[in-house]
C-alpha cells in the first residue's frame, strides 16, 4: 500500500490552524501544530474531501484517543494563494508531533486506509510546516471560516515582534472576540518549514464578521491613532500572504 500519510507529512491552520488557540501562560503547554499544505487536482475536491471525511476521520480520531494527537483539522482554499487544501495535527511537543506520524501510518497500514492512495494522485504537490503557538484567545474552539496570514520577517528580529504582539497587540486582538466578531485568534511561530517566519490566525462563524473585524482590528494597529510600536512590527515582518480558509473539519 501506498500510504497517504508518509506523502502528507501531517499538521493548520488555520490555523488555521488551527485547533483552539491558547494564552502563553507559564501553566499553559506548549502546543506544537503540524500543517501540510497542498496543491491538488481543481476537478477532483469534492472527491479528495469525501476521502478524507470518510476514510482519514476514522484514523485521526483514534489518534485522538490513543493521545498520539489533541487536535486535527482538515481546511478547504477559499482565497488566495496556491495551496487549495491544509492538513494539521497538534501535540504538546515537538517529539509528539512528529511520532504522531509515525503512530499514524501504523494504524492507516493496519486499517488500509486509501488503499489505492488515491489522495496522493490528486494532492501530489505540498509543502510542510511545523509551527509552535506563541500566544492567542483561550477558546474552546474556533469559527467556521479563518484568515492566515503567512508572514515574512526578519530573523534576527522576529522576536522582538514577538514582544510587541504578545504586549501591545493580543490586548486589543483580545477586546474583538465574542458574538459577531472574532472566534479565535492566535500568533505561531516557524519551528521546521519554508520561508513563512509567522502565522497569524483569525476565525468566526462568517466571512462577514471576519472580514469586518479585522478591518476594525487594523485600524487600531495601524491606522491615526495605533501604538507606537506598530511601524517596527511592520518593518521586522513586512510581508505577507493571505489565505481565507473553510473549516471543513476540526476536532475539538
Amino acid at each position: 500500500m501506498k500510504n497517504p500519510l508518509a506523502l502528507l507529512s501531517f499538521i493548520l491552520i488555520n490555523l488555521l490552524v488551527s485547533s483552539s488557540v491558547v494564552a502563553e501562560d507559564k501553566k499553559t503547554p506548549d502546543l506544537f501544530v503540524y500543517s501540510s499544505y497542498f496543491t491538488c487536482d481543481s476537478t477532483m475536491l469534492s472527491t479528495v474531501d469525501k476521502l478524507v471525511k470518510n476514510e482519514f476521520t476514522p484514523l485521526y480520531q483514534e489518534a485522538i484517543k490513543n493521545k498520539d494527537i489533541v487536535n486535527w483539522g482538515w481546511m478547504s482554499h477559499h482565497t488566495g494563494g496556491y495551496w487549495n487544501r491544509a492538513i494539521y495535527h497538534m501535540s504538546p511537543s515537538m517529539k509528539k508531533v512528529l511520532d504522531a506520524s509515525n503512530a499514524m501510518n501504523i494504524i492507516a497500514e493496519k486499517n488500509k486506509v486509501d488503499s489505492n492512495n488515491l489522495f496522493g494522485k490528486i494532492c501530489n504537490r505540498h509543502e510542510d510546516y511545523i509551527w509552535k503557538i506563541l500566544a492567542g484567545n483561550q477558546s474552546k474552539g474556533r469559527g467556521k471560516v479563518g484568515l492566515s496570514m503567512y508572514m515574512e520577517c526578519d530573523v534576527a528580529d522576529e522576536e522582538r515582534a514577538d514582544e510587541i504582539l504578545k504586549n501591545i497587540f493580543a490586548p486589543i486582538f483580545d477586546q474583538y472576540v465574542g458574538k459577531g466578531k472574532f472566534t479565535s485568534w492566535g500568533w505561531l511561530e516557524h519551528v521546521v518549514g519554508g520561508k513563512y517566519r509567522r502565522l497569524a490566525t483569525m476565525t468566526a462563524e462568517n466571512y462577514d464578521d471576519l472580514i469586518s473585524t479585522r478591518q476594525q482590528v487594523n485600524a487600531r494597529l495601524f491606522g491615526k491613532n495605533a501604538p507606537q510600536d506598530s511601524k517596527e512590527f511592520s518593518k521586522i515582518c513586512g510581508s505577507h500572504q493571505d489565505y481565507l480558509w473553510d473549516i471543513k473539519i476540526e476536532s475539538m
